[in-house]
């Protein structure tokens, strides 16, 4: 693991250019003497190697303190080109260490970027996840706006998308509806917390049609057993 994020950030370090870049740009002619105190507000370094590389050896291996230093670097360097690509390594660390807080945080901030993050998909799901197990105030209403731009990213992705080559047309058929058995269970379990229960069981009975789910027969149980 440890190896594994070394060589990211080398990746990242290795793209870090744009400081000397914007330094060699303000070499120009020099500046009149009346002038002088704005060179005092040079543009300010977007990027630093240097910064990166202590990051990596102050780290030890150990994805909480990774975490903290890119933090740390982007509040140093709000400007960064990187700031995307760090924020979802940062996003990428949380989920695997169960930071409920940072995933949500940094799954917000990603989800708004549509070029972002590449499995929208996973995003969308794991903050309607992670927003259901937090249940801070607030976070079902924002689980379910989640489920929904879910439900309307994932019907437009399997309308727009072809079949693969591999697939026959009932593998493909299979795989459409299992897929969207499981994003109406996801947004019909949200609405069931919410005791919006007749939007829920409409959800959960659309599931169980594409594709019999376990989890959306459980899900139905439940809320018969509250009716």
């Amino acid at each position: 693991m440890h190896k594994k994020y070394l060589q990211l950030l080398a990746l990242i370090i290795l793209c870090s250019r744009l400081g000397p870049m914007l330094c060699a740009q303000t070499e120009t002619a020099p500046s009149p003497p009346q002038k002088e105190p704005e060179s005092k507000t040079n543009p300010i370094e977007t990027d630093s190697e240097e910064v990166l590389r202590a990051l990596i050896r102050n780290s030890g291996g150990s994805e909480e303190m990774i975490i903290r230093g890119l933090e740390e670097y982007l509040v140093k360097y709000p400007r960064s080109v990187r700031r995307q690509e760090l924020e979802e390594q940062i996003y990428q660390l949380a989920i695997k260490g169960r930071d409920r807080d940072r995933t949500i945080s940094y799954g917000e901030k990603l989800v708004l970027v549509p070029e972002a993050e590449p499995g929208r998909i996973d995003l969308l799901t794991t903050l309607v996840s992670t927003l259901r197990a937090r249940r801070a105030s607030g976070d079902l209403q924002r689980a379910l706006q989640y489920a929904e731009q879910l439900v309307t990213e994932f019907e437009q992705l399997i309308a727009t998308s072809q079949k693969p080559g591999r697939l026959s047309r009932l593998q493909w058929q299979e795989q459409k509806d299992q897929g969207l058995a499981s994003i109406y269970l996801v947004r019909g379990r949200v609405l069931a917390e919410l005791d919006q229960l007749d939007r829920a069981v409409a959800d959960l009975r659309r599931s169980y049609g594409l594709y019999p789910l376990a989890g959306t027969a459980l899900s139905l149980s439940e809320i018969n057993e509250k009716q």
